[in-house]
């Protein structure tokens, strides 16, 4: 019988990080130390390359791709991989997302029970607030109030990209990810997607910790965030014809931010976006 972990490519996607700062690695690596794990590591970083690490229990490759392509490249990647490798699933990973030890255990449980299932998703928490799945409707997320363990449906539910276990056929028959949308709105288009061929996905009852990045305070790196939520905004506007509305939706956002920040730095952003989308 084979183990899940044996069965699974792992996408870890990188971005200004080490190895051995990234939650996600460190708590994967040490709790599956008695299994061979298939892990694709995609670099973004324009300046921190990613060297090659000798592990005899884990089949590794790296990608250093300094073009900070986003993670869309980087999970088609890994799905073509995953097929070259004749493995079965895909898990995509964000580096700041911490594993509980028996994740693959836990999830294995629920693949035997829901065998017909392509697409089993962890719970995402932060402060005790899940992340994952979270309410979505009108094409904007929200953290969730309470989650149900087991077979769910799409309505006005979706999930964020990390810890998603994907089966690779079905990945690559729906297309995969937009690689235009560079990190924004990514997991919000696949799961469109997704939906549109297969009803249901399973939460499983494994429960990762995730850090927000909205929640950086500085406001440099907050603009260059909000840089790629706009991008990722008005490509998943375009490519699902709902234009108006995400038009709608940036706008309001801008305004908060820019009250909240008290500048009208997110306005110059977001009108950059524009003109180069257009």
């Amino acid at each position: 019988m084979y183990t899940l972990s044996e069965q699974t490519l792992i996408i870890l996607v990188m971005y200004n990080c080490n190895l051995e700062n990234s939650d996600a690695y460190k708590s994967l690596i040490e709790s599956n130390k008695d299994k061979k794990l298939h892990i694709l590591i995609y670099n973004n970083s324009p300046e921190i390359k990613i060297e090659q690490t000798i592990n005899t229990n884990h089949q590794t490759e790296i990608i250093n791709d300094n073009s900070n392509a986003g993670v869309s490249k980087a999970y088609n990647y890994g799905a073509k991989r995953a097929k070259e490798q004749k493995l079965t699933w895909i898990l995509l990973v964000d580096q700041d997302t911490i594993f509980p030890k028996h994740f693959f255990e836990e999830t294995k449980e629920y693949i035997s029970q829901f065998p017909g299932e392509k697409l089993f998703a962890p719970i995402l928490k932060s402060n005790n607030s899940y992340l994952s799945p979270c309410y979505f409707k009108y094409n904007r997320g929200k953290i969730s109030t309470n989650v149900t363990i087991g077979l769910n449906n799409f309505n006005n539910k979706s999930l964020l990209n990390s810890g998603l276990l994907i089966d690779v056929t079905t990945y690559l028959e729906i297309g995969g990810y937009n690689e235009k949308i560079k990190l924004d709105f990514s997991d919000f288009y696949f799961i469109v997607k997704f939906q549109k061929t297969h009803k249901y996905f399973v939460l499983t009852s494994a429960t990762c910790e995730h850090h927000l990045s909205a929640s950086e305070t500085n406001l440099e790196k907050q603009l260059i965030r909000f840089e790629y939520y706009c991008g990722g905004a008005l490509e998943y506007g375009k490519s699902l014809n709902q234009v108006f509305q995400i038009y709608l939706l940036i706008i309001f956002r801008t305004l908060l931010l820019s009250l909240k920040q008290q500048t009208f730095r997110y306005f110059i952003v977001l009108k950059n976006q524009i003109f180069r989308k257009n």
